[in-house]
């Protein structure tokens, strides 16, 4: 299991929350703070920021959880998602981000299925619940 496998399935699907990872000889959790599939903050015990990216070169995770809806604590201005891939020796963020298209806000997302519903009909209930 690789960080960025792990990473890849958050933000390409345009998760908001936080992922927390349990990595190989490390005591602290890596919190990875994510809004609109862009990673937002991160944290690594008392290291916040860009301070953690220094320990991710060679980082094992061991296991992950994800929790939906979590804010970070702040936010590093204009996000990190770049410079924590290339923390992870990475050198690209291909198949790491979404790949055309557009994120949609989660608040946005119950006005569409209305509006949907109105323009395709009855079907288009059962076509949402798929």
């Amino acid at each position: 299991m690789e960080l960025a496998s792990i990473l890849r399935q958050y933000l390409k699907k345009g998760e908001e929350g936080v992922l927390s990872v349990k990595l190989k000889d490390e005591a602290h959790l890596l919190k990875i703070y994510i809004e609109n599939g862009d990673i937002v903050y991160v944290t690594l015990g008392n290291l916040k920021g860009k301070d953690c990216f220094i320990r991710l070169k060679n980082a094992v995770p061991v296991e992950y959880f994800f929790l939906k809806g979590v804010k970070p604590p702040q936010k590093i201005e204009g996000g990190c998602t770049d410079k924590f891939i290339e923390a992870l020796g990475l050198t690209s963020v291909k198949g790491l981000r979404p790949e055309g298209g557009a994120v949609v806000p989660f608040q946005n997302i119950e006005m569409l299925e209305k509006e949907f519903i109105e323009i395709i009909g009855p079907i288009g209930k059962l076509i949402i619940c798929l």
